[in-house]
């Protein structure tokens, strides 16, 4: 129960970095390679202006 938690939480901050550190036309197309429950995870709290 506590792994799956942990795991989780650690793909969601490596997705998160990973998005940030891209250009945002290079992270889209990342992110419609990636599949729908992985995508949510990696636009959670997408702010595109930044």
């Amino acid at each position: 129960m506590i792994s799956g938690r942990i795991g989780r939480h650690t793909l969601g901050v490596v997705l998160r970095t990973l998005r940030d550190s891209l250009p945002p036309d290079l992270g889209a197309n990342l992110a419609a390679e990636l599949p729908l429950l992985i995508r949510g995870a990696y636009y959670d709290q997408y702010n595109p202006s930044r």
